[in-house]
């Protein structure tokens, strides 16, 4: 009947040379000392870099949208300071044809009036 309560509650016997639980320090198996953590600190870190890095590759790319956005407004408005342009130069050339027009046709009235 070691380590068990006998039928009629009284305490278990103990084997010769044991102690009772009790008595047992329980501490070396639920306690952890700091060279236990060593080992479980080093695989944490380890653990933890790729989603350290992970998380760095995520920010870059955060970064590098944000400067992909930019460059793309920056086309855009280019793009349309370049549509702008054009249609001001077609504008001047049509200005400037229609002077010329009107220089040739005042050089004819002024020949037809002399």
């Amino acid at each position: 009947m070691t380590g068990q309560v006998s039928p009629l509650g009284t305490p278990p016997k103990l084997q010769a040379g044991s102690t009772p639980l009790y008595r047992q320090p329980d501490y070396p198996s639920n306690v952890v000392g700091a060279q236990q953590l060593q080992p479980l600190v080093a695989q944490f870190k380890a653990e933890l870099q790729p989603i350290l890095r992970s998380q760095e590759q995520l920010s870059q790319c955060a970064s590098k949208q944000e400067v992909l956005n930019e460059v793309q407004q920056m086309l855009q408005q280019f793009q349309q300071q370049h549509i702008n342009l054009w249609a001001q130069m077609s504008q001047v050339t049509q200005v400037q044809s229609q002077r010329a027009m009107i220089e040739s046709l005042t050089t004819s009235l002024d020949s037809a009036q002399r």
